[in-house]
């Protein structure tokens, strides 16, 4: 295929989770960018994906660039001086509290948080969605990426709290997060959103994750719409996609 659209995911994806885009992937995205709309999509706030991503870019680059933070509940686009949203779908306070007192009571009564050392809140209202992270928000790289290697502590608690959120989708992020967003307002919706903004079909958008599989937060885009979607392992492997892509000029799913 040859894409109109190019769509990320964020941690394992452009970047290590929550750290900066290398230097070398930050050449690589920026020329991408030149040739054709790119979208991020991710759990993480708008400021977040700033610090990670948009900051680090050429400000002339950043015109063909699509931001979709907390799970797709919101959409920024830049008007030259500041990132302006097309769209934010607001929690509203007594909802967020209702949701991080379910998730409290959840991790306690799994037990499955009890003797992990935790750096900063483990619990964080995002505007859009409420976040859980098993190891707090300011968990070193190297403490996150052991801690729920096989994702069964994040499934356990996630089956505990889908029962007493039904108004919500409770999905995986990142490497010990599990984010919490109004049900139908999720990456699969951000993908339309950006295809319908760009004036192209769903179909010629290509979509890139690492955590695509069942149960994984990039899942829904290959589920529930037509955007093409590519698996890849980490950020070194979507600088390799990135440079074949542009080398070749079209999008060769592996077989």
């Amino acid at each position: 295929m040859e894409p109109k659209g190019v769509a990320f995911d964020l941690d394992g994806t452009l970047t290590p989770a929550k750290s900066q885009m290398d230097a070398s992937m930050v050449s690589v995205f920026a020329n991408l960018v030149k040739q054709l709309p790119v979208a991020i999509t991710s759990g993480a706030s708008l400021a977040q994906i700033k610090w990670q991503v948009l900051d680090l870019l050429p400000a002339g680059h950043l015109n063909n660039i699509y931001v979709f933070p907390t799970g797709g509940a919101a959409m920024f686009v830049y008007d030259g001086s500041v990132w302006t949203p097309i769209y934010q779908h607001e929690m509203s306070e007594a909802s967020a509290n209702h949701i991080t007192k379910i998730i409290e009571e959840c991790a306690n009564t799994s037990g499955l948080c009890e003797d992990a050392q935790v750096w900063g809140p483990r619990v964080e209202w995002r505007g859009s969605q409420v976040t859980f992270s098993g190891l707090g928000q300011k968990a070193p790289y190297d403490a996150k990426i052991v801690w729920d290697k096989d994702k069964q502590k994040r499934l356990k608690l996630r089956d505990m709290m889908m029962p007493r959120l039904p108004d919500y989708d409770v999905v995986l992020g990142g490497t010990t997060s599990i984010d919490i967003i109004p049900k139908g307002i999720n990456k699969a919706y951000a993908m339309e959103k950006f295809a319908e903004h760009i004036g192209v079909n769903i179909e010629d958008i290509l979509y890139v994750g690492d955590d695509l599989n069942e149960g994984g937060n990039d899942h829904i885009v290959m589920s529930d719409t037509e955007a093409v979607t590519h698996l890849v392992t980490s950020p070194a492997d979507t600088q390799r996609l990135i440079s074949n892509l542009m080398k070749k000029g079209h999008y060769e799913k592996p077989s």
